[in-house]
């Protein structure tokens, strides 16, 4: 993820399992801070995996087109 803030919390709260308020206190945010990362954290995710999506079925298209050629 392009904000290493962000890549910290998503880490921090779905890898290693930690809950809200200790994933706030170890990034030093009060928990109403916190949350709104958190949004902005899982919107950054989820464009990244749209766009790794895209360019996924982007390849398998081509890969297609250039064996029907």
């Amino acid at each position: 993820m392009p904000n290493a803030r962000y890549r910290e919390l998503i880490r921090l709260r779905y890898m290693e399992e930690l809950n809200n308020e200790l994933v706030a206190k170890i990034l030093g945010l009060s928990i109403d801070n916190y949350y709104n990362k958190h949004l902005l954290a899982k919107r950054q995710f989820i464009t990244l995996l749209e766009i790794i999506i895209c360019l996924l079925i982007i390849n398998a298209l081509q890969r297609k087109c250039e064996k029907s050629a």
